[in-house]
């Protein structure tokens, strides 16, 4: 089969911390913590070497809870595990409750949950951004409507969706059931194309505007040895990681090869499936596979780890990427490669379907349920209250004032 689709759900921006013992506290923010504020600060980073954090006091603890923290397989080995590292410790250390982190496949998240609650070891507190998935648990029972829980023991989360009504309306159901802690976020890109200018003039070309154009630029950064190696060893694009949903997007069709959803569009007033757009998207694909534009051995490779590769090592002259922190690392690790290197945003190319632009995060998120049966409720509100303070928020995005960055 010429490809499997790859599924990709947006993830927040970590611009700052570039240094690789940053990967981890913005790991822990954004896919484990979510704390519900993502103030946009203006600082400036600072290096670190070993950043333990100020001594504080004890803090009473209040029961003990489970949270789930989603295995990304990018926590560096210096740091110890997803699990159990300097910023699971942070949280450990002051927040009011005992914290146990269990980890969960974030490819596999619907799967590894599903085993879980059959076992009746789930977590308490449960990450998870699968829509479906979540309408389903409410619907059988397997997790709780937070109503009651939120305005009887909330205190800093009750405020929050108090000030962010968006917040409490993303977080319910059909029936306006509050079953979901939802993040409040800054919006943005969800993912941009990154492409070598450089490139651009070694093969003389200018930037891309048309699908055709698009084609062309790619086929000469694939055929043309824009490195000046003599070698035939780079290629124009990647259909690996998240790089089809691009084109997708360019059709003007948002994830075809999506399992969980079909793309429809509105037509005439009706939704409707834009089998032409999927048609030629396809038709797209394959004429970039058939001529060897593309690397066909990460073709399937739902992850980005070789696709960050590649652009890394200069083999690679568009790279479609999400601004996860990991991404960052692989800037960093760009620059560092092929300081020499040119590169831009690449708009999205037109088709004759029209002209699209990049696809936006929402301000309002829906990130965690907690477990039916959960054995102590109010310690999971008070975990969640925590996590939604401005010192936390200010950890988990910036580190510590002095060390990791200045004001």
């Amino acid at each position: 089969m010429l490809l499997k689709w790859a599924y990709c759900y947006l993830r927040e921006v970590a611009r700052r911390m570039l240094k690789k013992t940053f990967c981890i506290f913005v790991l822990c923010f954004f896919i484990t913590c979510t704390a519900f504020y993502n103030f946009s600060w203006g600082v400036n980073t600072v290096q670190d070497s070993a950043a333990p954090f100020p001594n504080n006091a004890p803090v009473k603890k209040t029961g003990s809870i489970s949270v789930s923290i989603y295995e990304r397989n990018v926590c560096p080995s210096s740091e110890g595990s997803i699990t159990n590292n300097r910023w699971t410790k942070w949280i450990n250390d002051n927040c009011g409750v005992n914290v146990k982190f269990t980890a969960v496949s974030k490819s596999q998240e619907v799967m590894d949950y599903r085993k879980m609650l059959e076992a009746g070891n789930a977590p308490d507190y449960m990450i998870c951004y699968d829509p479906s998935f979540k309408n389903q648990l409410l619907a059988q029972g397997k997790i709780m409507v937070l109503d009651d829980l939120v305005s009887k023991k909330s205190t800093q989360y009750r405020e929050l969706i108090k000030k962010y009504p968006g917040a409490a309306k993303m977080g319910r159901s059909a029936k306006g059931q509050l079953y979901q802690f939802c993040r409040i976020q800054e919006t943005h890109y969800a993912a941009t194309a990154t492409i070598r200018t450089d490139w651009l003039k070694k093969v003389g070309l200018k930037m891309p505007e048309t699908i055709d154009e698009f084609y062309k630029v790619t086929e000469a950064f694939a055929k043309k040895d824009p490195d000046g190696n003599g070698k035939s060893d780079t290629y124009g694009y990647h259909l690996g990681g998240i790089g089809q949903n691009f084109l997708e997007y360019s059709f003007g069709i948002a994830e075809s090869g999506n399992n969980k959803w079909r793309p429809y569009i509105i037509k005439d007033g009706k939704l409707t499936l834009p089998w032409d757009r999927i048609k030629e998207y396809a038709a797209f694909v394959k004429k970039l596979y058939d001529a060897g534009i593309v690397d066909r051995n990460i073709t399937d490779d739902k992850g980005s780890q070789p696709v960050f590769k590649a652009f890394c090592e200069g083999k690679l002259g568009i790279a479609y990427m999400s601004p996860d922190m990991h991404e960052a690392e692989t800037v960093s690790a760009f620059r560092k490669s092929l300081p020499e290197a040119e590169i831009a945003v690449l708009k999205m190319p037109k088709t004759r379907f029209g002209s699209f632009t990049y696809a936006k995060n929402d301000p309002f998120a829906p990130v965690a349920v907690v477990n039916a049966k959960a054995k102590d409720p109010a310690a999971v509100m008070k975990y969640q209250d925590f996590i939604s303070t401005e010192k936390a928020a200010k950890i988990f995005r910036l580190g510590v004032e002095g060390r990791h960055y200045r004001p």
